[in-house]
């Protein structure tokens, strides 16, 4: 049997219709003049590939087109996230006056972070307890409520705080608090250790351009870069800020490394870094700390520059403005038969799941589960059952961490939280062919911003896929069995896999661009490989945590971890 998994196909009759090769084939994809694949190749080989095809009776001489077979959820879903009718009605909620939130509009071109603004909203979802009333018995549906994250650089104490509002639609019993029952913790995040966003970054720029404009005769000479400001056209190199910039939050440190304009610049790094306190909200008490370039440190401006006038300094090799090795351009010639049709899956007759987009539901060979999805950490599978039966009420990733490593003071601090950043509201567009098959079941997801709503189209597929192998296969005398391997699979970041053994499997896929560092011949091997004349790849940690909670025959289900310990026996 197949898994069904949220992942990768291509449909051959999509595939054919539309004139697209294979995406096992980038050449003739991406590379034209390597190969330019004429007319009559194309017609040739898709010719070829109908031959092969088994063909079934129709009893016309056709092939009849196997039909999706609709489904709806038994009830409707107390998972799904906010409409774009519920988020609006939220945000002029609590912008009116009786809130005594004292709210600036985001779209303000004079906002700053000493204002009260909204970072975001999304749904906050009913307890357990109400929902398996609602789900096992007779109870209404729970009422919708939000959680609101707001930061409040105006209060006395700035800090940025979760509230929830509820319930939902807005009416006379609705109220707003702040969201403590679910955390060990307080709601309240000191000012210091909040995220980095729009406000937050101007001003930071501000000592920032103030320092290196005043040093840009130094930086040009020695890296060939200059800053003065984030919009001022003369900048030719661009900064990060590290994260995080706060162990408890009484103080903010930020170390900022230094890159070259121009695609990937996270792979563009110079020898420099430069550290800053950026403590409070008041941008004229922020303050230079120190620079680092060459591994010596200068703890003042001044030091640097007389270091650099006496000829003191040492130069580092400057990073080169050539970004050949950061292209995916073709090089070298075509493999043997690389022209090929790759190998491909297809629905020979139609889809074996089934799926209830309004409520974010399928059912596939005996699984049937709720779906929801959140801008921080994406897609969300809820009241999973297997013939029947619940085996999870909830799988989700709570948290992606990525921790890093390298001998300079920006990438040795840097760990990515990468939930802050927004998991699902990073995602994008999912390719067919490409990215999952062309046959692929796609959904669309909407994020709920501070006042704005964006909907993002293909970010979720769904299809059922071969596992290459048997699930099972047994020999024994006369009795010989084997049960083929299949599974539907999510596929966007992770890819979530049901078997149709009762089995579930989560994978993560790590690609893309590394964060690098700048190479230094002492560093050889020590912190990744090198990848261009003065860039090395980067060893960094993920950590995903994920959180599953099982209820297999019912809801009190215990944990308990088994060890194998080695004990030394003599006889």
């Amino acid at each position: 049997m197949a898994p069904l998994r949220v992942a990768i196909l291509s449909a051959l009759c999509t595939l054919l219709s539309v004139g697209i090769t294979s995406p096992a084939q980038p050449v003739i994809r991406h590379d034209v003049h390597a190969h330019n694949p004429s007319k009559s190749f194309a017609t040739k080989h898709t010719e070829s590939i109908r031959r092969s095809l088994p063909r079934r009776s129709a009893g016309n001489g056709t092939c009849p087109i196997p039909t999706d077979i609709p489904v709806r959820a038994k009830k409707t879903s107390p998972f799904l996230p906010l409409t774009n009718e519920d988020f609006g009605s939220v945000v002029d909620w609590l912008f009116q006056p009786e809130r005594k939130l004292n709210l600036t509009s985001v779209s303000n071109e004079n906002l700053t972070q000493t204002d009260n603004y909204i970072w975001m909203i999304e749904a906050l979802h009913p307890n357990k307890t109400d929902i398996l009333k609602y789900l096992d018995g007779n109870s209404t549906k729970p009422r919708k409520h939000a959680r609101v994250v707001i930061n409040e650089g105006g209060k006395e104490i700035p800090d940025a705080t979760e509230y929830f509002v509820g319930p939902l639609p807005i009416d006379s019993t609705t109220t707003i608090q702040t969201l403590d029952y679910i955390y060990t913790g307080s709601p309240h995040i000191p000012f210091n250790a909040r995220f980095e966003d729009g406000p937050r970054s101007t001003a930071i720029d501000s000592i920032v351009a103030k320092t290196m404009s005043s040093i840009a005769d130094i930086t040009k000479d020695l890296m060939n870069i200059e800053y003065y400001g984030e919009s001022d056209e003369r900048s030719n190199c661009q900064y990060f800020v590290s994260k995080p910039s706060s162990g408890n939050g009484s103080q903010s440190i930020v170390w900022l490394p230094w890159r070259n304009n121009g695609i990937a610049p996270y792979d563009q790094m110079m020898d420099f870094y430069a550290s800053f306190d950026i403590s409070g909200t008041d941008e004229s008490l922020y303050t230079f700390r120190m620079f680092v370039y060459n591994n010596v440190v200068y703890t003042s401006v001044q030091q640097f520059r007389e270091a650099w006038e006496s000829g003191k300094i040492i130069k580092s090799p400057i990073t080169p403005l050539d970004e050949s090795h950061l292209r995916k351009d073709r090089i070298g010639e075509l493999r043997e038969l690389e022209t090929r049709f790759a190998p491909t899956s297809v629905e020979l007759d139609g889809k074996r799941y089934k799926v209830d987009e309004e409520n974010r539901y399928v059912e596939y060979l005996g699984w049937s589960f709720y779906t929801s999805f959140t801008r921080d950490v994406g897609i969300q599978f809820f009241d999973i059952k297997f013939k029947g039966e619940r085996v999870i009420y909830e799988l989700s990733l709570q948290d992606a961490i990525a921790q890093y490593s390298g001998n300079n003071p920006f990438q040795a601090g840097t760990a990515y939280n990468d939930r802050f950043y927004g998991i699902g509201g990073l995602m994008g567009r999912l390719i067919p062919g490409y990215d999952c098959p062309y046959h692929a079941t796609y959904w669309n997801s909407t994020v709920h911003g501070a006042e704005s709503s964006n909907t993002n189209i293909n970010t979720i597929c769904i299809f059922e896929t071969d596992i290459g192998h048997p699930i099972t296969r047994h020999s024994a005398g006369e009795y010989k069995q084997a049960t083929k391997g299949s599974a539907l699979v999510y596929d966007y970041l992770w890819d979530y896999t049901f078997m149709t053994d009762g089995a579930i499997g989560v994978d993560a896929r790590a690609s893309g661009y590394v964060q690098a560092n700048y190479y230094k011949p002492e560093d050889e091997e020590h912190w990744g490989p090198r990848i261009a004349e003065t860039i090395t790849g980067t060893l960094h940690t993920h950590v995903m945590n994920f959180k599953v909670d099982f209820d297999i025959v019912d809801e009190k289900n215990s944990f308990l971890k088994t060890d194998l310990i080695l004990e030394n026996i003599t006889q």
